[in-house]
């Protein structure tokens, strides 16, 4: 028998357990004390992993299949031994490795299990050195290669691709993972001695360049360090990606090309930063063929002692390619089947067979087929397997459990168990595929099963922890199930009942009732004092599941509920199917009497349950007339009586009113209370034969209250009044009644209740809509009802009408005055009087600072109208000194209407000046300093003066300095200390002062020494090129001079060596009155090389070299040139130019010459370099290549034949009697700079004739002439 199966998913579609696909759970049962062990159990091939939290558990833990296996029941893994040499590497399968095959996809079944972990931690030795680990047993030997990985960390995670084992002694790609602080991932590419061997340390420039960064503004979730995840580093010549590989896609997360000298790259080496890190490469040996074969006996024989057989592996295999297994036994062919896969990755695949002999070996038998031109197969841990199976992880520690695949998360048992009420498992099993508890521990006791974070008890237990066995009488999943008929307790977990069953019932868990007679006995004549029966249909019920049936008997009791004894009409039984009349004696006249057939079962005993039919019947009596009943009623009473002279002779009579009843036996009768008020009622006096009925009607009573009163606001003077009708009016209904009054003011502390005068409506509705109310004013409603005697009991409710949304004029206040301060105003309002309130009200205060040196320029403030002071002064604070402000006041609703906004302005007052800033020494010398300052920001008053104080020899001096703007920078002030001894240190202090306050700012103090020293550098350094490739250098006047400045040194420094030879220097002589803010130098670019690095330094010199701003350049290609003015030949119709172009200079890549002419059919657009140059009217005829060109260039226009390193461009003849002026361009391009040189000639004035060689043109003539001779021969 042949089959095909086509896998599609990274789990072995051919598993029949599977009830959940990809499914697992984590279960803890309980042993001795305080004692657990914890098992995971999945019905998938992904792979198992326990999840310590600290990291610090042992990391080896494999799976093993359950049930377990039995005796000679072996897993083959693929590794270098002698099992797998010896029956598994057979042509053409041999052994390989992940890293040395060309499709290491990620592995995320049961193999993963095994991968060596590596372990990294941030710790800080002796020594501080930096700790790497490196992964000893993978050694990258090829250009390109795909490392799949799993990595658990929260962040700061960085792996190294180096090619050497020690990442600071080597050349290494750097990839940072979640690094600065969880905010960004990066890729570095670092040199040799450039990676921090030591913590705190930073790599050194350029390998601290981030070549590529991925910024996370969310904090990303592909790194936790609660379960692994699994990512792709990939390197395919000099592209480097690093992906996350999630639900069988790898998503992108970082790339980069290198297009530098890539890293030969042997090593890979992870690091943690403050995080402990857990790290596995997916690497592996396994079975590998890349050529077809047929019939290859693989794995050892299999003996079995049974007819089944089922063989598993993992496989991978080319998109084309074919699998063929087959079960052999010597003699048949016992099962074959084709797969194929229709993805990349592994796959687990299982075949099997029941038809196997037990007396013979049983072998495994392997074709491959293909028509891929470079296929291949793979193979890895093949293994005897089970039609059911499962795997487990076991554990005596606390721990969750991730399943290893691309989208499930982590299960723990931090769950609250729920009763597990829908399982459709057996009660010995556990899970949602129903794995019996005893492949897992030894029993269902105790056991918490948790899955996808949902927790449930083993079955007969419950509780958060699953500590507790179900209550009493109920057992199963959930304890939902019933064990009703067990003697004492059934079993918790299978409701069987040890100790056997109540009332006859029968079977393990006693759910087997007993047989019974189907119908009662007949009811054939009733006498004063007996009664006859009979006993004729032996229909039974439950008699499928009863033994063989005997004998019967009859019994009978009175229908009093207290009456429990059933008594037997003879002492004798009577045998089954024979009809039996039965005379009951004895009996009590006027007595209801119940009757039932009962069988008697095998063991003598009655079957008796609460499921007997029974048959009922009344002994005679004498019975009353309807006259002699009498009734009497007040409003909620009636009391029944018999006439007097009423003679009884039954045993009690029977009387119902409205449902209610109760049992006389005398004349005084019998009282009815808590009846409804002005209402009909029957009453029914049944004796033991018949039944009579009289009327009456109860008297009229006060009608209870109305219910459900509701008070709707319609508008903000209107509201609806709802009610339901009361539940008795007690009479005949008049109408009701609708009182109400106005309670206070919603804004006023006082409440005018008492004083308020009341409304009255009247209605027979059960609503009313009342108008004409004062918005937001509380008022209070009452309702009653009437009929004809008597008012009902009042229901009240108050309630708020709603605010007008417009506001009213009477309700906004005017501005008073504004009183202000230097940080504050005192806005004063009008009185507003709180019965004019028709609404909440908000004050908005909007102040608007318009002078230009206000920080904060809006400041706003609400405040509530119930919490305006009395005053009406409304403080607004936090504002800004010496300030103008425009002042905005509204009052608004909460529904965003507002009043028109009143209007003023107003200033803040002057105080005390702010301190300068940015105080700064910005020369000196050895007999004065100057300084300067950014003057008090933001101003606090008109500034008045300084005042500078500094000490001298213990001896202040103070000086007060008018207001001067510095020369160099007028927005600053400037200032002067002459006189000064040399070599003294000094603690300048400054203060600043405004008109009409006497208090200076405080101090600004600052310390120098009084003696010239060398200037700081210059700053802002630029550098720029001309089209003529000068080199222009701007920079500005340093900051702190130290000393008067004479000169600024320029020096051009050739930065490809390292001697760092100065090429030129320059001076540019200034002097105090020719300094400038910014200063130009122009170079002659004709004294440097083209495409060379340089680097400009500028120093200002006061006596001293001052230090250097410094700024690297490249220069720009070089300008290309003719050496001598072109030659011009005309000859024929054609214009010869010979032209001699210059060799340039450095580096190029593109050296170009463009001949053009004039033509209004330019064709410029195919040359976009050409773009910013005025050519209109021109077209490209002749483009050459003069990289190799080395002397005198011909050049033709006018004819096909150019030069070999020419191309003609539609170059066509010229015309006789025109002028034709040719203009030529030279370019040169390196990188994306370029240089353009353009020449423009008129070779001739006017062409006046065109000589034209005779021989010039008959080889074209003569060609024709044949191919026409040719054509009509044919």
């Amino acid at each position: 028998m042949s089959t095909k199966r086509v896998l599609y998913g990274l789990v072995g579609l051919y598993m029949t357990i599977s009830i959940c696909q990809s499914s697992y759970f984590l279960a803890r049962t309980q042993w001795g004390y305080n004692h657990y062990y914890y098992y995971c159990v999945t019905n998938s091939s992904f792979a198992l992993s326990w999840i310590h939290e600290d990291m610090t558990g042992k990391l080896d833990y494999v799976s093993k299949y359950i049930p377990e296996q039995r005796n000679g029941e072996r897993n083959y893994d693929i590794r270098d031994d002698e099992i797998t040499r010896k029956y598994f590497m057979k042509h053409p399968w041999r052994l390989q490795t992940s890293m040395q095959s060309n499709f290491n996809h990620p592995i995320l079944d049961e193999r993963w299990e095994a991968m060596d972990v590596i372990r990294t931690e941030y710790v800080e030795l002796s020594s501080d050195k930096l700790l790497y680990q490196h992964f000893q047993n993978i050694v990258l030997k090829k250009e390109s290669f795909d490392i799949p990985l799993s990595i658990r960390i929260q962040k700061e995670g960085h792996i190294f691709l180096c090619d050497g084992e020690y990442p600071p002694n080597s050349r290494c790609y750097w990839f940072m993972l979640q690094a600065f602080g969880g905010m960004g991932s990066a890729i570095r590419k670092c040199e040799k001695g450039y990676i921090p061997s030591e913590d705190g340390k930073l790599p050194q420039t350029p390998c601290n360049e981030q070549r590529v960064y991925k910024n996370h503004t969310v904090v990303p979730t592909y790194l936790s360090n609660k379960m692994w995840s699994h990512f792709v580093l990939s390197k395919h010549k000099n592209v480097l990606r690093f992906s996350q590989f999630s639900n069988q896609k790898e998503q992108l997360i970082m790339e980069w090309e290198d297009y530098d000298i890539p890293i030969d790259v042997t090593h890979i080496i992870v690091h943690s930063k403050i995080n402990k890190g857990l790290w596995k490469i997916h690497n592996l040996d396994f079975l590998y063929a890349d050529a077809a074969s047929s019939d290859v006996n693989l794995g050892p024989p299999i003996f079995r002692a049974d007819t089944f057989v089922c063989i598993s592996m993992y496989v991978t295999m080319c998109p084309s390619c074919k699998l063929v297994l087959s079960l052999e036994d010597g003699q048949h062919v016992l099962k074959t089947e084709d797969f194929e896969l229709k993805h990349s990755g592994w796959d687990q695949i299982k075949i099997m067979t029941e038809n196997a002999n037990t007396s013979n070996a049983i072998k495994l038998s392997i074709t491959t087929k293909s028509s891929d031109p470079k296929p291949y197969w793979a193979i890895d841990k093949v293994r005897l397997c089970r039609e059911k199976e499962f795997r487990m992880l076991k554990l005596s520690e606390r721990v969750s459990c991730q399943l290893i695949s691309d989208s499930e998360g982590v299960t723990d048992l931090k769950g609250q168990s729920q009763p597990n009420l829908n399982s459709k498992c057996p009660e010995d099993t556990i899970g949602e595929f129903c794995v019996p508890c005893h492949w897992v521990t030894y029993n269902c006791e105790y056991l918490k099963v948790c899955q996808e974070r949902k927790c449930v008890c083993s079955a007969g237990y419950s509780g958060s922890e699953c500590r507790y066995r179900c209550a009493r009488k109920t057992y199963g999943h959930g304890c939902q199930k019933q064990c009703t008929n067990c003697k004492y307790e059934c079993n918790k977990a299978t409701g069987t009942c040890p100790y056997g069953c109540l009332k006859n019932y029968y079977g393990k868990k006693c759910d087997i009732p007993p047989a019974i007679f189907a119908n009662p006995p007949e009811i054939t004549e009733i006498l004063y004092t007996e009664a006859i029966v009979r006993v004729s249909n032996f229909q039974l019920e439950n008699s499928a599941s009863y033994p063989i049936t005997q004998y019967y008997t009859v019994q009978y009791k009175t229908a009093d509920a207290s009456d429990i004894n059933w008594r037997n009409v003879s002492d004798q039984y009577h045998e089954f199917n024979s009809t039996g009349i039965f005379k009951i004696l004895n009996l009590t006249s006027g007595t209801q009497y119940l009757v039932r057939s009962v069988i008697v079962g095998p063991n003598g005993k009655w079957n008796i349950n609460d499921h007997l039919k029974v048959n009922n019947f009344a002994t005679r009596c004498d019975e009353i007339s309807e006259d002699d009943i009498n009734i009497e009623t007040s409003k909620t009473t009636a009391r029944i009586y018999l006439s007097e002279g009423t003679t009884l002779t039954c045993k009690s009579y029977f009387i119902t009113v409205e449902e209610r009843g109760a049992v006389f036996s005398n004349r005084s009768g019998t009282f009815y209370t808590d009846l409804l008020p002005y209402k009909s009622y029957t009453v029914r006096v049944r004796g033991i034969q018949k039944t009579y009925e009289k009327k009456f009607a109860t008297d009229e009573r006060v009608p209870t209250s109305v219910m459900n009163l509701t008070v709707t606001a319609m508008s903000a003077t209107t509201v609806l009044l709802k009610w339901v009708e009361p539940f008795s009016i007690n009479g005949v209904f008049k109408h009701y009644v609708i009182e109400y009054q106005y309670v206070s003011y919603m804004d006023c502390n006082f409440t005018s209740f008492e004083s308020s005068r009341k409304s009255r409506r009247e209605t027979q509705d059960t609503s009313v809509t009342i108008t004409e109310l004062i918005p937001y004013s509380t008022y209070e409603f009452t309702v009653f009802a009437l009929n004809t005697k008597f008012s009902g009991s009042p229901v009240s409710q108050r309630t708020t009408t709603p605010y007008c949304r417009t506001i009213q004029p009477e309700e906004t206040p005017n501005i008073v005055r504004i009183n202000t301060t230097h940080e504050s105003a005192s806005i004063v309002l009008s009185e507003i009087k709180c019965e004019s309130i028709r609404g909440p009200l908000t004050v908005e205060i909007k102040t608007t600072c318009i002078s230009e040196w206000c920080q904060n320029k809006n400041t706003q403030r609400k405040i509530d109208i119930k919490t305006l002071p009395k005053t009406g002064i409304i403080e607004v604070i936090n504002l800004q000194s010496f300030s103008e402000y425009d002042l905005e006041v509204k009052l608004c609703r909460v529904n965003g209407s507002c009043s028109a906004p009143q209007k003023k302005k107003f200033e803040t007052k002057t105080t005390v000046s702010k301190s300068v800033s940015n105080l700064l020494v910005y020369t000196k010398n050895a007999s004065s300093v100057s300084l300067r300052w950014k003057p008090p920001y933001p101003p606090t008053g008109v500034l008045k003066n300084y005042k500078i104080n500094y000490f001298i020899y213990r001896k202040k001096v103070e000086e007060e300095m008018q207001i001067r703007r510095c020369r160099l920078w007028p927005e600053l002030h400037c200032a002067i200390l002459n006189d000064l001894p040399s070599n003294v240190d000094l603690t300048i202090k400054v203060y600043a002062i405004n008109k009409a306050v006497k208090d200076y700012s405080p101090p600004k103090e600052i310390q120098t020494y009084v003696k010239t020293e060398k200037s700081k550098p210059p700053y802002n350094l630029m550098l720029n090129w001309t089209t003529k490739n000068n080199m222009q250098v701007v920079w500005k006047h340093p900051n702190e001079t130290n000393g008067e400045v004479s000169y600024f040194g320029i020096q051009v420094i050739d930065s490809t060596t390292d001697q760092k030879k100065i090429i030129d220097e320059q001076k540019l002589n200034v002097s105090r009155e020719t300094y400038n803010l910014t200063y130009h130098y122009l170079f002659d670019g004709s004294l440097l090389s083209p495409t060379t690095e340089y680097t400009v330094a500028v120093y200002a010199f006061n006596g001293e070299d001052g230090d250097s701003a410094q700024q690297m350049t490249t220069s720009p290609v070089d300008v290309p040139k003719l050496s001598d003015d072109p030659e011009f030949v005309i000859s024929n119709g054609l214009l010869k130019i010979l032209v001699l172009p210059n060799k340039v200079r450095g580096y190029t890549h593109t050296y170009q010459l463009l001949v053009l002419r004039s033509d209004k059919q330019s064709n410029l657009e195919l040359y976009p370099s050409l773009e910013e140059y005025e050519l209109k009217n021109l077209k490209v005829i002749v483009e050459c290549d003069l990289l190799q060109i080395t002397e005198t260039l011909e050049i033709y226009v006018g004819s096909l034949q150019q030069h070999p390193s020419c191309k003609e461009k539609d170059n066509s003849f010229l015309k006789p009697e025109t002028t034709d002026n040719i203009t030529i361009v030279l370019q040169n391009f390196f990188e994306n700079e370029s240089r353009t040189t353009i020449y423009t000639y008129n070779p001739v004035e006017k062409i006046k004739r065109v000589v034209v060689n005779p021989n010039y043109y008959w080889p074209p003539v003569l060609l024709i002439v044949v191919l026409v001779v040719i054509f009509f021969g044919l």
